[in-house]
């Protein structure tokens, strides 16, 4: 009987001990440390979604390209990503691969999932669709170990400033919610380590402690926008135009406007303004200049 056992995307330990395979032998490699580095390294390729596909440029949505590299200019103004072409930016996000076993290079899976045609997706991965695992029966079948599923997928989704890498730790958890809700995580031991933290509903336009004003920037955002119905987006911009009738520096204007969050506010008012034509940086040539500061454009020196 042979069975064919697929490799694992992780090093795993038995009794304490790493083993590695060997044709018919399993090696100790424990106190190997250059064997232990050489089998982390491989396990690092091993990710499915770097399996490189039979598909080509063509089978990838342009616009969507298009579109995530000119998100990446939210995270940096001179992101390399906005001067290179599509194939030189798959390159660069690692989506375009060289598969070793077969000698072949092409795009990955991860490509096809992030800017791939519908029909696309469905041809490399018929069995797909976005779903969300509910842990309450047989939990011993899922992994518990943190480690990045997919790097590739979460490296773009950081260019484009669609996600954060913030890290892990009881530290973050205790930091990020007492700011937002004002409460205390409790972890639970067991069978499956359990996180509780708590929520609140955001009911008026100021959320956590009753003696606390610590309200992140995310928060107020959203209760602005939503808070009857109106938008207040136009209504913030307008400020920021109206109070850099003179030149402001970014301080000031986070300090005006009640924001505490710089890069929030920056990237969610200030930017926007100057894609706009709207609002102008005095050392454009430096957007990360110390001394970088803003002005109305109807209220520039000529």
């Amino acid at each position: 009987m042979h069975i064919y056992v697929p490799v694992g995307t992780q090093v795993c330990r038995h009794n304490g001990k790493i083993f590695d395979r060997s044709h018919e032998a399993d090696l100790d490699i424990t106190n190997n440390s250059d064997a232990v580095y050489r089998l982390y390294a491989r396990k690092q390729d091993s990710y499915y979604v770097n399996k490189v596909t039979g598909f080509g440029l063509s089978d990838l949505r342009s616009d969507l390209i298009d579109r995530a590299r000119k998100m990446s200019r939210i995270r940096n103004m001179n992101h390399p990503w906005l001067t290179m072409g599509d194939e030189e930016f798959l390159r660069s996000a690692g989506l375009i691969l060289k598969d070793d076993e077969k000698h072949r290079e092409g795009i990955t899976l991860a490509a096809i999932l992030l800017f791939g045609e519908d029909i696309t997706i469905m041809s490399a991965l018929p069995q797909h669709k976005t779903d969300a695992i509910f842990r309450v029966e047989n939990v011993d079948r899922y992994g518990f170990q943190s480690f990045s599923k997919n790097p590739a997928i979460s490296k773009v989704f950081r260019e484009t400033s669609l996600a954060d890498e913030l890290g892990s730790g009881m530290r973050n958890t205790y930091k990020y919610t007492k700011l937002y809700s004002g409460g205390t995580p409790e972890f639970i031991e067991g069978n499956v380590f359990k996180t509780m933290i708590p929520l609140t509903a955001v009911s008026v336009g100021k959320v956590g402690p009753s003696h606390s004003n610590l309200v992140t920037d995310q928060v107020t955002d959203q209760v602005t926008r939503n808070v009857d119905g109106i938008e207040m987006e136009q209504e913030v911009s307008q400020q920021i135009l109206d109070f850099c009738q003179i030149e402001r520096s970014k301080k000031e204007i986070c300090e005006y406007m009640r924001y505490r969050n710089r890069t929030f506010f920056t990237r969610k008012y200030l930017f926007p303004l100057i894609q706009e034509g709207k609002l102008q940086m005095t050392k454009p040539d430096k957007p990360n200049s110390r001394n970088q500061k803003y002005i109305a454009v109807k209220y520039q020196k000529e």
